[in-house]
């Protein structure tokens, strides 16, 4: 969306960058990707099931990346009890490094607004910009081989906010280096799933209603060619 609170600019940026970047309307469950290879954005509010958190996790374990949003994001990967957040601050603040990171390279602020809650992390996540100990901002965790990145807010990844403090230097630096990963952006659960038609088409269903489609053609030719008048047999 090009919308303030859209991801159009950083989508952009990093095609300018180098990156090789897709749009994906499928469910964790039917994402195709090498794990090792994909950084995968998922910023959308839609509510996980069960096979997606598995999904998810097998994905983390075999080496992938995942950078997630809110609430949801962070009960896709089993994380539940969420702290309520404070109400009172609508509009995105400068928040510093709260711990010594990679995240943090080049970056020693971004903006953030606080999220609708605030999870209650085990000791396996290190909050690497948080407003107290008990509030992170974003927090990372290896799951496997793999990595996890939470954002309290899609903030940094939002056309408005892309260029404030080091909110892109933040997300390349959690993306990886451009040609080293594909980013897959995530669409599905923000509630652009496929039409049947894009399902279908990648099948050999649209060869077989071609294929039918000749053959009905076939028989209506024939009958009408059969349903003609019928002449008498001549006698001798």
């Amino acid at each position: 969306s090009h919308a303030a609170s859209g991801g159009k600019a950083v989508y952009r940026t990093l095609e300018a960058a180098g990156y090789d970047v897709r749009r994906s309307f499928e469910p964790l469950t039917s994402l195709q990707a090498e794990p090792a290879r994909t950084s995968l954005i998922l910023s959308g509010q839609g509510s996980p099931s069960e096979l997606d958190r598995r999904a998810l996790r097998a994905f983390l374990e075999a080496g992938g990346l995942a950078v997630l949003v809110g609430a949801a994001g962070a009960d896709v990967i089993g994380v539940a009890g969420v702290e309520p957040a404070d109400s009172s601050v609508t509009s995105p603040s400068v928040h510093r490094v709260f711990a010594p990171s990679p995240l943090a390279a080049g970056a020693p602020e971004i903006t953030m607004t606080p999220g609708h809650g605030t999870p209650r992390f085990d000791a396996t996540h290190v909050a690497v910009f948080a407003v107290s100990p008990s509030a992170p901002l974003v927090s990372t965790a290896r799951i496997g081989r793999g990595r996890v990145v939470w954002l309290a807010s899609a903030t940094p990844l939002e056309n408005a906010h892309v260029a404030s403090a080091g909110n892109l230097r933040f997300l390349l630096n959690a993306l990886g280096a451009p040609g080293e990963r594909t980013v897959v952006w995530d669409e599905h659960y923000h509630g652009h799933s496929r039409s049947l038609w894009s399902y279908a088409a990648g099948t050999p269903l649209p060869w077989i209603a071609a294929q039918a489609g000749l053959i009905a053609l076939a028989m209506l030719v024939a009958y009408s060619r059969r349903s003609g008048p019928v002449r008498a047999r001549a006698t001798d």
